[in-house]
């Protein structure tokens, strides 16, 4: 690299730097497009396995609802079938199976007339099963009318949702428990992305995989292409550098001519070089004028000067005794002020020792005041959403006793409808009685009617007591819930009051920790200027021990010094100056 010239080592340095650059940028963008390449296809990945969690949920859901909502009779079951989506319903009646062909075998039968006699009021969804088109699952629902109907879903249709929102790059699997519905998972280089899936009693597991593979094929390949975007950019930039040098350095070639010719000279500083141009290397040739004439100058005053060193040395030796009397004096008082210097140093990292301190309790302090403030905001939230309730509860009572008024006036209506009707079939028996024979049969019906009216009067009498007492009941609810609401209000305000007290604590605490920081930084600013103030004054007192060491020698370098003048005329004088 030493026997390079000026201009190679330019070029050198260009296309190191260049090679530097393009190095960098490999790694640099390597690293960076890789991981962003990976943050934005995983959460891409898991924005699409939220979406196929949300899609699943979603179909499920409206499965369960149609199969709750869905009523049918027997001879519907086929077009029930065709509109639900369901891929087998049976009903079962009376103790008989019914599906939608119409030829269900009696064995196949007796197992949903089994299911249908164990069956209770609630919804019953079965496990995940295998059947004949990959993995299934049954919904049976209880009818008013004691019927059972049974839907059997096929779970083959999820496979086709997954695969439809499933991003590139990822896979998906989906599991009930050990049972695996779908799975499309390929290699081991994989990160999971892990979902839930709720419904009714059931819990699912969808599971979705980024693949580290094809992520890390995406980065490299277009790493490549941005490296060899630079590669040609690279070329491009040296080649236009080598001509631009080759230009510029022309003329410096031939001042590098002149130069030379001026150095071989006999030390004439009289010679001047010819300046022809106004550009940079006329500048520089200029320059170099200039250099010589003050050279030149410099040496007149070098020939002068050394006339007065002679009389300057006598005059340094006089004052070096008496330097070296006072540097003895000031040793001592060196020292002294060292020792005051550490003992001041102490204090201060005692001081600030002691400030750090306090700053950790006051800022332990704050955080527990902050603690308390988010509790107290926690107790008050709760404490309004339990005023909320119980106005809720409070106006549903009252909207409760007015519908047993209501209820109460119908079942007057019903009363005096009672009574009608007993006059009616009182009458009735009378004119069935003037009838004979005939009307017998009409009296008997009379006295039924008079007697269901009887039992409907009873019965009207005893609701009225049940809907007085609960009305009474009511009313002392709605008593006892506005007690209750007003108690929780004034509960509401004593914990506002105690979050004003926390906020005036943690700002006290606060202050109390800026004014700790403040002298805890004073005393380290302080300890750390003492140790400067003491380093330097050791330094002062190693100066002053070396002063004093030189003084002894000052004579013989005075001597000394008197010899270099002379030799220094007798180089000037080689010079040609004038």
């Amino acid at each position: 690299m030493t026997n390079l010239s000026f201009k190679n080592k330019i070029i050198a340095l260009i296309v190191a730097i260049i090679t530097l650059t393009i190095a960098t940028s490999y790694f640099s963008v390597n690293h960076f497009i890789s991981r962003y390449i990976q943050e934005s296809d995983s959460k891409n990945i898991t924005h699409n396995v939220d979406l196929i969690k949300q899609k699943l949920e979603t179909e499920l859901s409206n499965k369960l609802s149609l199969a709750s909502s869905l009523n049918f009779s027997m001879m519907d079951i086929s077009e029930a079938k065709e509109n639900s989506g369901f891929a087998k319903v049976v009903k079962v009646v009376n103790g008989y199976a019914f599906d939608d062909t119409g030829n269900m075998s009696d064995e196949d039968a007796q197992v949903f007339i089994d299911l249908a006699d164990a069956h209770g009021e609630e919804m019953v969804i079965s496990p995940v099963t295998k059947s004949d088109l990959g993995y299934s699952m049954v919904f049976s629902v209880k009818r008013a009318d004691e019927s059972v109907d049974f839907f059997t879903l096929e779970l083959a249709e999820f496979a086709s949702i997954i695969t439809e929102y499933a991003a590139k790059g990822s896979f998906a699997e989906l599991s009930a428990g050990n049972v695996t519905i779908f799975s499309n998972k390929q290699g081991d280089n994989l990160t999971p992305v892990e979902r839930p899936i709720e419904f009714a009693d059931q819990s699912w597991q969808l599971v979705g995989y980024i693949d580290l593979d094809n992520i890390q094929s995406n980065t490299d390949k277009l790493n490549w292409l941005i490296t060899l975007a630079l590669l040609v950019c690279a070329g491009i930039i040296i080649f236009v550098s080598v001509i631009l040098i080759n230009y510029s350095f022309k003329p410096l070639n031939r001042l590098q001519d002149v130069v030379a010719d001026l150095s071989q000279g006999n030390g004439d500083l009289t010679q001047r070089l010819n300046v022809e141009r106004s550009d940079e290397i006329g500048v520089i040739s200029q320059s170099i004028n200039l250099f010589i004439e003050k050279l030149q100058h410099m040496f007149v005053d070098v020939s002068r000067s050394a006339q007065d060193i002679d009389t300057a040395v006598h005059n340094i030796a006089e004052q070096s005794a008496s330097n070296a009397t006072t540097l003895e004096q000031h040793t001592l008082e060196t020292e002294q002020a060292i020792t005051a210097i550490e003992e001041l140093s102490a204090t201060a990292s005692s001081i600030s020792d002691s400030a750090d301190t306090a700053a950790k309790l006051t800022e332990s302090t704050n955080q527990f005041a902050e603690q308390s403030k988010q509790t107290v905001n926690n107790a008050v939230d709760s404490v309004n959403a339990l005023v909320n309730q119980v106005s809720a509860m409070s106006q549903a009572t009252s909207t409760m006793s007015e519908d047993t008024k209501q209820i109460s006036s119908v079942l007057q209506v019903i009363g005096e409808i009672a009574e009608q009707t007993n006059l009616l079939a009182l009458n009735a028996a009378i004119e069935a009685a003037r009838a004979g024979d005939q009307g017998r049969g009409f009296a008997v019906v009379a006295d039924e009617v008079r007697a269901l009216a009887a039992r409907t009067q009873d019965s009207t009498s005893q609701i009225n007591e049940m809907l007085s007492k609960l009305r009474a009941t009511t009313d002392n609810v709605v008593s006892e819930m506005e007690a209750t609401r007003e108690s929780c209000e004034q509960t509401a305000s004593n914990t506002t009051q105690v979050m004003d007290s926390l906020n005036q604590v943690t700002h006290s605490v606060v202050e109390m920790n800026d004014l700790n920081t403040l002298i805890a930084t004073s005393a380290m600013q302080q300890s750390q200027v003492t140790g400067e103030v003491s380093t330097n004054m050791a330094a002062i007192q190693e100066i002053v021990r070396l002063l004093n060491s030189n003084a002894g020698h000052t004579n013989s370098v005075c001597e000394e010094l008197r010899e270099t003048s002379v030799d220094l005329s007798q180089l000037v004088g080689k010079f040609k100056v004038q």
